[in-house]
């Protein structure tokens, strides 16, 4: 790979904050020792800001299959959260409406193959954070306060059935708003690719809900009763909390 002035081209290198999209970027958000958002806003992040802001503990878990995900529940002291527990909202288990203040002190595992996926490869990070539209500015001011460059990432969604050869990553619009708001939010200098996704978010601003049902992961929602959840995930800046991700576990605080 050609490098400029020892840097790959692709680091977006000079620039307080950046944007990238899936695994990869956060991978390489980790080599560089970047402060990490992960923006997975339909629905893993927008449930992980709702179940902190209630006072539970979140650990992100990528696997779907439940017995592998029971086994690591129970490791770790938590409770599975599965559609079964989630009855008032539909039941989904990722869900942001499925958490009340019933939820205080209560540690729960989420499985996500997207935001839990990059939550564990981010692990290793200065910091870590959990952000979506609904915390938007809260997620900017404790990123900032770490200090260093942040790089935000928008981890889209895999196609189904995906042939040999093909991309399976599907940028998603949805996640594309949270990080553009996020980047929005943040002073300092902003990569090309960070300016154009704060520039796309300050467009959207006026129609984000009209925009966030409107897209295809909002319209997958719809299709499969969800219209809540896609509303919830749509309302910006509507919780003051920055999911952190210490020891597995995404939790309040700095």
């Amino acid at each position: 790979m050609d490098t400029i002035d020892g840097h790959s081209p692709y680091d977006q290198t000079g620039f307080d904050h950046r944007f990238g999209w899936g695994r990869r970027a956060v991978r390489d958000a980790v080599t560089r020792g970047d402060v990490i958002v992960i923006v997975d806003v339909l629905s893993f992040s927008t449930a992980v800001a709702a179940g902190v802001a209630h006072g539970a503990t979140i650990f992100p878990f990528e696997h779907k299959d439940e017995r592998t995900a029971r086994a690591y529940a129970s490791h770790v002291g938590a409770e599975l959260r599965t559609a079964a527990l989630d009855a008032d909202a539909t039941r989904r288990a990722l869900s942001p409406r499925g958490f009340s203040a019933s939820d205080a002190g209560k540690a729960w595992v989420l499985c996500s193959p997207n935001g839990a996926t990059c939550s564990r490869i981010a692990s290793t990070s200065p910091a870590v954070f959990a952000g979506a539209l609904v915390n938007a500015s809260a997620v900017a001011a404790a990123a900032q306060a770490v200090g260093g460059p942040i790089a935000v990432v928008a981890c889209g969604e895999l196609w189904n059935e995906a042939r040999e050869g093909e991309n399976v990553l599907r940028p998603a619009l949805e996640d594309a708003l949270g990080a553009g708001a996020i980047l929005a939010a943040l002073e300092g200098s902003r990569s090309p690719e960070a300016r154009v996704a704060a520039a796309g978010f300050e467009v959207a601003r006026d129609h984000l809900e009209n925009l966030i049902h409107e897209c295809a992961s909002g319209r997958e929602l719809l299709e499969h009763g969800h219209a809540g959840d896609v509303a919830f995930s749509a309302r910006l800046d509507a919780l003051e909390v920055a999911p952190r991700l210490r020891e597995g576990a995404y939790t309040a605080g700095a």
